[in-house]
């Protein structure tokens, strides 16, 4: 699984069926060069956030994304979790085992999130203008907020970097790198 060239790219997933909290803490904090958190909770929804600490008393199931790989979990009982983490080497993790795989890896796909930053809404949108960074989108019943550098100028739009992990020709699994903040001019036309 370690040595391989970029044109024979292969992804695994790993996981382990049962993981105290503890050692899931652990773990989340040791996710290398982690970007962002996609954390839900059945009172407060699905939130994407900067990775930080999470607190797995409130989001029973989640993701923390970077560059290297990927650890997901979803709670199974009182302070016991299911955990994958997807990756193209080694699980960075001891207790997990290979699960699935090798796969076949679609690198560097984007994905565009959905909703529009408010403050370039049409004029006559209730929240144009508004300060915060939130996008809106009409089918989603509360704001968005992503964790995007503004350093370049606010963005639009949002896009995930992503890797597709195929099997047999079809998508199996799509693991997250990054988010990206996209200015308008950078995206493709849309209905």
């Amino acid at each position: 699984m370690m040595n391989q060239s970029p044109e024979t790219l292969q992804g695994w997933i790993f996981h382990s069926e049962d993981v105290g909290q503890a050692v899931l803490e652990t773990w989340i904090g040791q996710v290398p060069r982690a970007g962002f958190a996609y954390l839900e909770s059945e009172a407060d929804g699905v939130w994407l956030t900067d990775y930080a600490t999470v607190d797995l008393s409130i989001f029973s199931t989640g993701r923390v994304c970077g560059p290297d790989c990927e650890l997901r979990w979803q709670s199974i009982g009182r302070d016991r979790f299911a955990v994958q983490v997807l990756t193209e080497t080694s699980s960075p993790f001891e207790m997990l085992t290979v699960s699935s795989g090798p796969f076949e890896v679609e690198t560097d796909q984007h994905v565009r999130l959905w909703g529009r930053l408010a403050r370039t809404l049409p004029r006559d949108h209730i929240l144009n203008g508004r300060p915060e960074l939130m996008w809106v989108e009409t089918r989603i019943p509360r704001p968005l907020v992503y964790p995007v550098p503004v350093d370049n100028g606010v963005p639009t739009w949002v896009q995930a970097t992503v890797h597709h992990y195929r099997w047999r020709g079809m998508i199996y699994a799509t693991r997250w790198l990054s988010l990206t903040g996209v200015p308008d001019k950078e995206v493709a036309p849309h209905d």
